[in-house]
């Protein structure tokens, strides 16, 4: 899977504490990385800030808010992509984009709960546009599975055809999918 799709899994995997204050949250530990990934994200952390409105660098916001959830979830997407052999530069850049994804408006996409895996009251709606003849969606699909069934009653998954012009039985399977 490309580095975008498992830092958007890390991310979802991140999104469910088991306190909303993260008071019983381990500690961070990058003891696992290499010398490299840790000269990468040292930088990030001393150069980046926390996007929770704390006017310190992502490393401060770390140590002096342990509740800071955002903090958190930010080093360890860093983590993630200094592990990955990314930049420091490219790692900053993710983060802004990140951090300013949240003042984008959220759009309501129509969902056809006959599509969907997981409680219709679940937090989070991961919608999957997928197309039956491609076979990185094929071999997508038994993760965000058990992703979802890892997680019961926090997150559902939902499909929604999305056939791509390559593909000349996209159109009649989606269509096929939607009628049963």
């Amino acid at each position: 899977m490309r580095l975008l799709g498992r830092l958007l899994l890390l991310t979802l995997a991140m999104s469910f504490p088991a306190r909303a204050d993260g008071a019983d949250a381990p500690a961070l530990d990058f003891s696992g990385l290499s010398a490299s990934a840790h000269r990468e994200l040292d930088q990030v952390l001393g150069d980046e800030f926390c996007g929770c409105g704390a006017p310190h660098t992502l490393q401060a916001c770390v140590q002096s808010h342990p509740g800071c959830l955002h903090s958190r979830r930010l080093a360890q997407l860093a983590a993630f992509a200094a592990e990955q052999a990314v930049s420091a530069s490219e790692i900053g850049v993710f983060l802004a984009r990140y951090n300013l994804s949240f003042r984008e408006h959220r759009a309501k996409l129509p969902i056809d709960e006959r599509m969907c895996l997981g409680e219709a009251k679940a937090k989070v709606t991961l919608a999957e546009f997928s197309d039956f003849e491609c076979p990185l969606c094929g071999a997508a699909r038994p993760l965000l599975e058990r992703f979802v069934q890892e997680r019961p009653g926090k997150v559902r998954l939902c499909y929604l055809p999305f056939p791509l012009p390559q593909h000349a039985n996209a159109i009649p399977t989606g269509q096929a999918a939607l009628f049963a």
